[in-house]
């Protein structure tokens, strides 16, 4: 290495071999060439001198698409540039500052020009596609796999599964520099829902890696060896095999091959190698089911679909997990779902679940701790339709069951809407402290891409592209909302401008919204004109156009979006407080007259701050008048305290609004209707001092109470 005077400087390290020989004996200009392309070479000069040199690139630049809607531009050869263009079709599409990641959302044929001098290869898009982000929630160490491909992760660390080769604490959301450092960047984090001790991923390219715990050769190294103070390693083994898709399980990992055949390595003990045997297995071992399309596993036991629609099940009896087939360590035809046509299959500790192309959810299994949708803790033998959902027409496209009974359980709709069931451990529910555990499933939050859920810890990301967590924060879980190292649950779902990368949504009336991180700049142009938005994340509009979104994130990213509005009208049949956006900083009081506040924001309408109070006594130490308020059709409610025949509510919002209608949710347990509010009157004020009469009700009875599947509750709307 030479360096400024012209001398020698020691070389510290040679990254490939070579060899070096005088084959005519003349001491004179022999070339040997080393480097993994040739790119140097050593010239022998007269008196055993030794030269190396290296050819010098040529300078350029270069756009690599992913297949989906991400181009992402590269400077090679030194080549520093003041400027770069990026076209479509010959026009002028997007301009680099910074960045060297943006997202497109339109087909054609891209180029690149630096400086006007330099042009890169073209790239042709026919189809666009969003690129997924995914959060994966473990005991300790989380990860988030952002729009660009990023990595990130905070939390505890136990048996190195940070892939940091440490088991330090984060508090903050943090690169990840040994995962984004892998060739070809991850397309995938092996999702477990438990303690993961060894952890697996899949990169852009199908090459399968793991990390942490080897305790029963879990990351197929053909030993059971300790390597948690490593980073990320490739399956050597299989290093000539693409991969699709890993998951993780407890102690055993998993990978599905592009042929469709599923692998797996570690323990045994629970038969989910699905080879037979109940042994340790070090190394990956193809498992003997042809066609795999999806697959998952928990503790105890596993399941595959194939793509004739048929599922396969394995592992160790636990309740009623096996579905009456008991015992398997291979796997078994679970006939009873023939004909149901099965799109996706997930395991939870001790039960099992199928969605069928229509939307229809199947479970069976273990029912303590109401981890079924099925309204009791009753165990089911056999894959049951639940039809909580298909009642209310609700088609489920993706579930989230942890692995413990007792935790909280997630289901996602084709609308965007999350539900939630199960045991309410460390706030999972999201609903506030002091909540009971349904065995109904009810509506949490609304416009959610994807769901997560962890051990007594739940996420999900909405279709902003902001990121929410909630539930047990004892491993730092909930770090990153904190900011600092906590070990602090939250109870409700809650962001704290972290977005995998902006997606725009528009409300169908006069607003346009826009996931981003804190410090995050934007423009919008239409037609001619062009709006800086700075770091606002909303927009009304009041006009018809294509509107074209660049938002440039926090991590030097652009995401371009183009949205044509309808013509913008005042909307109507919002509902106030909104439950879309995070419900945070709320502070409850069981206090007459005293008021719950808390703050709405990222919701598509009605952020800012709510206060609520009552007047007189409660009837329990959780009955906040929150309650009445946050949306959710549920268990939490508000009454007055025995012998307490009338009360006055009251509801403080951010903004005004046009009240053109209102309902009231009555329930009880019992037959006793007349518990139900019978006469009221509502008023309405702009200074909580003077009040008009809006409407007055007299006589309104209730006769019988709403089906129990809606939580008895009876809604009576003027």
């Amino acid at each position: 290495k030479n360096n400024d005077a012209g001398n020698w400087s020691s070389a510290t390290d040679v990254t490939s071999d070579f060899t070096f020989a005088d084959t005519d004996n003349d001491q004179g200009h022999d070339i040997s060439f080393c480097g993994e392309n040739s790119e140097y070479f050593l010239s022998n000069q007269h008196g055993n001198n030794l030269r190396m040199y290296r050819w010098y690139p040529n300078k350029e630049i270069t756009l690599t698409y992913n297949d989906k809607d991400r181009l992402t531009l590269a400077r090679k050869g030194g080549l520093t540039t003041t400027s770069v263009k990026l076209y479509k079709d010959g026009t002028l599409y997007h301009t680099f500052g910074d960045e060297t990641v943006v997202f497109i959302d339109e087909t054609g044929v891209y180029q690149a020009v630096a400086d006007d001098t330099y042009y890169s290869n073209k790239v042709t898009v026919t189809t666009v596609t969003e690129t997924e982000a995914r959060l994966y929630l473990n005991k300790h160490a989380c990860f988030l796999l952002k729009k660009d491909g990023k990595v990130w992760y905070w939390g505890e660390s136990t048996y190195g599964t940070n892939a940091m080769g440490n088991n330090t604490e984060v508090a903050l959301p943090t690169l990840n520099t040994n995962l984004n450092a892998l060739p070809s960047g991850i397309k995938q984090i092996g999702l477990c829902g438990t303690e993961a001790q060894a952890a697996c991923a899949i990169t852009n390219d199908g090459k399968l890696y793991t990390w942490g715990y080897n305790g029963h050769g879990q990351l197929g190294r053909g030993n059971e060896s300790d390597y948690e103070s490593q980073g990320p390693w490739l399956v050597d083994t299989q290093s000539s095999n693409t991969f699709t898709s890993c998951h993780s399980s407890w102690l055993t990992n998993f990978a599905l091959q592009d042929n469709g055949y599923l692998w797996a390595c570690g323990h045994g003990g629970h038969n989910l190698i699905g080879n037979g045997s109940s042994d340790n297995q070090n190394t990956f071992t193809r498992i003997d089911l042809a066609n795999v399309i999806d697959y998952h596993a928990n503790n105890h036991h596993a399941l595959a679909l194939t793509n004739d629609s048929k599922v396969y099940i394995w592992g160790l009896t636990n309740g009623e997990s096996m579905a009456g087939i008991g015992s398997t360590t291979t796997p078994t035809h679970l006939t009873a779902l023939d004909g149901k046509n099965i799109v996706k299959v997930r395991t939870g500790g001790s039960n099992g679940h199928a969605i069928s192309s229509d939307g229809k959810l199947y479970s069976w299994g273990n029912g303590s701790n109401y981890g079924l949708p099925s309204g009791t803790n009753d165990d089911i033998t056999a894959p049951t339709e639940m039809t909580w959902f298909s009642r209310k027409n609700i088609k489920v496209v993706d579930v989230q069951v942890p692995s413990e009974g007792s935790a909280a359980c997630l289901a996602l709709d084709d609308q965007g809407n999350m539900y939630v069931w199960g045991e309410d451990d460390n706030g999972a529910i999201g609903v506030g402290p002091g909540d009971s555990s349904p065995g109904w499933p009810f509506l949490l939050k609304e416009n959610i891409a994807s769901i997560t859920a962890g051990r007594y810890s739940c996420g999900c990301i909405d279709k902003f592209g902001q990121v929410y967590t909630w539930g047990d924060g004892g491993a730092g879980q909930q770090n990153w909302i904190h900011g600092a190292t906590s070990d602090t649950d939250i109870t409700h779902p809650t962001s704290n401008n972290l977005s995998v990368g902006s997606s725009v949504l528009y409300d169908g009336s006069d607003k346009y919204m826009f996931g981003k991180g804190s410090t995050t700049t934007s423009t919008v142009t239409y037609g001619s004109n062009t709006l800086a938005l700075d770091t606002k994340s909303e927009l009304f509009i009041g006009d018809p156009h294509t509107y074209k979104f660049k938002i440039t994130d926090t991590d030097s990213v652009t995401y371009t979006s183009n949205v044509v509005s309808s013509t913008p009208a005042r909307p109507t049949g919002r509902v106030y407080p909104p439950r879309s956006g995070t419900h945070k900083n709320l502070t409850t009081t069981v206090t007459a007259n005293a008021n719950d506040t808390w703050t709405i924001d990222g919701a598509l309408y009605g952020n800012g701050e709510y206060k609520s109070s009552m007047d007189k006594a409660r009837n329990g130490t959780t009955q906040f008048a929150y309650n009445a308020f946050n949306g959710i059709i549920h268990f939490d409610h508000l009454h007055t305290d025995t012998g307490i025949t009338s009360a006055a509510i009251q509801l403080h919002m951010p903004q005004k609004i046009k009240l053109t209608k209102y309902a009231m949710y009555s329930r009880n347990f019992t037959s006793e209707y007349d518990k139900a509010p019978k006469d009221w009157k509502v008023y309405g004020s702009n200074d909580e001092t003077n009040w008009t009469e809006l409407d007055s009700q007299t006589n309104q009875t209730v006769s019988a109470w709403g089906s129990e599947t809606d939580h008895r509750d009876t809604k009576r709307e003027y």
